[in-house]
């Protein structure tokens, strides 16, 4: 209970909608009205989007996971809320089905959590092929810096935080996957050596992209001749496609 009980509490008595949360949902209530369901939960009065500071409350979500902490975990993977997400997956011609949803409970396994020490603390992330170690990686290159120096969300603060999160997404890309098929250089991409690296490369981007912004003969938005980004210009998040060969 002690794990789902600050979900449940957030879920029953609700949290204030963000700019990001509304931005999400203005881009998607065109596909969730065609939803009932999905429409009477997540839209206000089962037809308009929330908007911010709107307080969103999602109760038959946290019914389910009391019903889980009361009755345990197989009443989701083999019972009869596995039943029902069975049938909503059919009947719109989805794939997963209640033989899926119980052979995974059997394949789920604990996994220890990668570590690392920043500035005094102990910060905890899931290993791969979760992406923790992005964000582990993203804090061990930012100790390096003197962050108050810089100052709270200033121009060299963000260009910094925006280069160390660009490294060490290319080494998601490029490292991460299922420990059971692949391997993953976990030690070496949060190795002193490999952040220093890490963390110079930074500093140098950082630098070239300050001798770009000096150049007073750039007109953003002309380099390329592209447009601008439209207002409506937000995307969706990741999109994946795998491929079985039986």
């Amino acid at each position: 209970m002690k794990f789902l009980a600050s979900a449940i509490d957030y879920l029953e008595n609700g949290i204030p909608i963000t700019e990001m949360d509304q931005a999400m949902w203005d881009v998607t209530v065109d596909r969730v009205i065609n939803y009932p369901e999905s429409a009477r939960i997540f839209l206000k009065n089962g037809k308009d989007p929330y908007k911010i500071g709107d307080i969103f409350t999602n109760k038959p979500l946290a019914h389910t996971m009391r019903r889980i902490v009361n009755e345990g975990v197989d009443v989701f993977y083999k019972g009869d809320i596995a039943r029902q997400i069975a049938a909503a997956f059919a009947q719109d011609g989805g794939f997963i089905s209640e033989k899926d949803l119980a052979s995974v409970q059997d394949k789920v396994q604990w996994v220890d959590p990668l570590e690392i020490r920043y500035r005094g603390y102990t910060v905890y992330n899931n290993p791969p092929p979760g992406m923790g170690i992005q964000q582990l990686q993203v804090l061990r290159i930012m100790e390096g810096f003197d962050l108050q120096k810089m100052g709270h969300n200033s121009v060299d603060y963000l260009a910094h935080l925006l280069e160390a999160i660009y490294l060490s997404r290319i080494d998601t890309d490029k490292f991460i996957g299922d420990p059971r098929y692949v391997e993953v250089p976990v030690e070496k991409l949060l190795s002193d050596e490999y952040i220093l690296e890490q963390r110079k490369k930074v500093e140098a981007r950082v630098a070239k992209r300050k001798a770009f912004i000096k150049d007073k003969s750039i007109i953003i938005g002309q380099a390329t001749g592209a447009a601008p980004a439209s207002d409506n210009s937000f995307t969706f998040a990741t999109t994946s496609l795998s491929v079985v060969d039986p």
